[in-house]
Parts: structure tokens; sequence; C-alpha cells
């Protein structure tokens, strides 16, 4: 049966091959264009996916989209297809809603730019979870049984059924998505090995299963472009980027991604999906409006001079690190001159420079230029909507909420604007 699996790979990797050269007519979208809908498991919903907290429900979906907004692309998000336990048998048959043009599920699709999708993990590791629903501890496990179940995971990729099956359903779930929007554009998510360090101690060599069973997303997603031509799908291989630095990129005793490798994986679609953006100049000013909402943290009102800026509010960095100082989301800021550069470090103490906090009592429109200097988090350089006004760099809220990751609310009714930091940042879905 191995023998005529192997055959089964090789002709998928022929699919694959063959296909190539139908590349679909591929799409561009300008400032504030893209909608983007996410499907998928675990690593799209965000498990032990927080920025700065396990548990959450930061998936590599948020550093998507994330991304987009901060490129000023990003028109709205939505994840509800991402659950954590999702296989590809179920979401086909939840898909199959898609196809109901009176559904609110088609309408959310219909109103799509772009999707990513990532499922098959939890159909191939079922005999692990299996196991580990009989044991109440991971400190109980029996590395015997461990070592089995990880041996059947990887015979499963070569039984002539699960994964052929998985291919047959992975089209289905495209299928459904393209028939509720037919030129949308899909990315589809290759798998990691999500226990290198486990499976190595074990004696097991997971890489080249995971790479023959990733084959079979690789033809699912050959197979389909080359029925849809209207729609673009793409293959994002992952392996490589999450290999590169496992302990960095891994939850150890887990299969899910740290923050680090959800960001990883965000990477490297983000290589696909770049290419869709149109380049529109931006003007040199911009008109400020002074922003008359209430302003909480943590409940309480605080002042500030902040502005509104092409319908987003704008606060001076400092003002922010100033008023989030001795919180767990303080974040200091220094301006390196010789650099043109502005370098935070999150978790750490603010150091005043003076002026923070200060307001000018300006009730009238204000002329902002965007600031040029290259901003830094932590040392890796990050890239951020921010403008000049009066010598002081004014941030998005939501730029700095995603990044330092305090929650960020609107309410309309009131006109107020509340940041949380016992919360994390959230992107606004889909209204």
């Amino acid at each position: 049966m191995k023998k005529l699996s192997k055959v089964l790979v090789s002709l998928c990797l022929v699919a694959v091959s063959l296909t190539l050269t139908l590349t679909p007519a591929f799409a561009s979208f300008a400032s504030g264009e893209i909608t983007y809908i996410a499907f998928g498991d675990s690593v799209a919903a965000g498990v032990r996916g927080g920025v700065r907290e396990s548990g959450s429900d930061y998936g590599y979906t948020d550093e998507i989209a994330a991304t987009l907004k901060a490129a000023g692309v990003l028109s709205s998000f939505n994840k509800d297809f991402c659950v954590s336990g999702m296989t590809a048998k179920l979401l086909a048959e939840n898909t199959a809603a898609l196809i109901d043009k009176s559904s609110d599920s088609h309408k959310l699709v219909a109103a799509a730019d772009i999707a990513t999708l990532s499922v098959g993990a939890n159909d191939l590791l079922a005999p692990l979870y299996d196991y580990i629903k009989t044991i109440d501890s991971l400190q109980n496990a029996d590395i015997t049984k461990v070592k089995e179940a990880l041996g059947t995971v990887s015979s499963k990729v070569y039984d002539g059924v699960t994964a052929p099956q998985l291919k047959a359903d992975i089209e289905t779930v495209l299928q459904n998505i393209i028939l509720a929007k037919e030129d949308i554009v899909i990315y589809v998510m290759g798998y990691y090995n999500p226990l290198p360090t486990a499976s190595a101690a074990l004696g097991l060599d997971m890489n080249v299963p995971l790479k023959d069973f990733n084959t079979y997303i690789q033809a699912a997603v050959a197979d389909t472009a080359a029925k849809y031509k209207s729609a673009s799908v793409y293959y994002v291989d992952t392996m490589a980027a999450m290999a590169a630095d496992p302990s960095a990129n891994l939850v150890m005793t887990d299969i899910h991604p740290t923050p680090a490798g959800y960001k990883a994986i965000a990477a490297e679609f983000w290589k696909q999906i770049e290419p869709l953006i149109t380049a529109v100049p931006e003007p040199a000013e911009v008109t400020g409006v002074p922003t008359k909402s209430t302003v909480l943290i943590n409940g309480q009102s605080v002042a500030f001079e902040a502005y509104n800026i092409n319908y987003n509010n704008y606060f001076k960095l400092r003002d922010i690190a100033m008023a989030l100082n001795s919180s767990e989301k303080q974040f200091n800021v220094v301006w390196v001159p010789e650099k043109d550069a502005i370098d935070l470090s999150s978790f750490s103490a603010y150091v005043p420079v003076g002026g923070e906090m200060a307001l000018s009592g300006n009730t009238s429109d204000i002329t902002a230029q965007k600031t040029t200097s290259v901003i830094y988090l932590d040392g890796q350089q990050i890239y951020l909507t921010a403008y000049k006004i009066n010598g002081n760099n004014y941030f998005k809220l939501r730029d700095i909420g995603s990044y330092i990751n305090f929650g960020v609310d609107w309410d309309e009714a009131t006109s107020t604007i509340s940041i949380d930091t016992a919360t994390g940042y959230t992107t606004p879905l889909a209204s």
C-alpha cells in the first residue's frame, strides 16, 4: 500500500507541475479596497497565538490583516470560519452553505477580495489526539505510545485513503468559496512540522511524510486553479520558514506556533499577497481634524490632543507611551537622530522627555505631513502610518494597539475611544 501511495504522491507532483503555467488573472487593489476572509483551523484562529498572552485568538490571519491595514489597503477582515479543531471534512460540509445565495455566509464571501485557508492537520493528527485524550496530563504520557501514535500519523499519509480524501475535501472547500465569489484570490497554506524536537528525540523523521502530505494540498490547489480560471488560487509553503528556528517558532509542548511562529507564517503569505497592492501616491500633506471623542484608559477618562485623519484617530506617540507607563503594556520611545529612526521597546518603562500630555487647546483643522522616519519595535522594523504635526509624530491608535497589543474599542453611540491594557488587540471584524 505504501508503494502504491508513493506513486500517488508522484502523480500529485506531476499534476502540480503541469498546472504551474495555468496562472489565472491576477487582481490588484488600491487604498482601502481589500476585504479579507479567513478559513481554517486553530493555526488560523490563533490558539496559543497571543502576541503577548498565550491562549488568545491572535493567529497568522490576524497578522496578515494587521499588515494589510498597515499598508492602508484593508477594508475589512472576518475569521468566522476559523475554528480550533476544524478538519477538512467538516469545513467542506460547513462551506456548502456558501452556495446558497440567500445565506449570510454567501453574502460574506461574495463581498471578499482575498481568502486564506489552512486545514488538514487535524485530519492527519487524529491518532495522536486520540492517545492524548486518554491521559490527564502530558507529563503522564507513555513515550512508547506517543511514538506509536506519531508512527501511525506518518503511515496515514501513505494509506491511500487519508491524503486523497484530504485533497478532495480541500477541493470542495475551494470550490464552495469560488462559487460564492468567482474572481476571489485564495491562498492555501502548506503545513510545517509541528513536533520537530519530539519526533527527532523518538527517532522519527516527520519531515518526509509531511512534505508528501503537503503534496496533496498542492495538488488540490493546482487542480482547482485549472478548473476555475476566473479565480486565483495559490499554495503557500511554510515548512522551511518554521524550520528555520523551531525553538522560537513553535511551542515545544504543543503543535501550535508561538507568536513569532505566527508572524513567520504570515510573512510567507505576505510574500504572495504584497504584489496585489497597487501603489497609490500619498499626498505630501493632509488635514487633521481635532478629535472630540472621549478617551478612556481602563475605564478612566484621559485628555489627549489627537487628530482625525482620513477617518482614523491619530495620537501623539509619546502621549500614549506616557499614559500606559507602569501598566503591563508599557513601552519606551527613543528618537535616534543619526538614523532618522524611532525605536520602540515593549515591556519597558517610558522615559519622559518633556511635553507629554500637553494640550494646546487648538480647535481648528491643522496640516499634517507624512512621517518619513524608520520605525523599529524591539529591534525589528515595522510599518506604521504616521504624520508629523507641529514637530511631533502622531500615530494611528489602532496601529499602536496592534503592535503593543492593547485593546482598542470604539463606541459610536457615545463617541468614546476605549484603551484596555488588560486585553490584547483584536482587528475589527467586518460589519
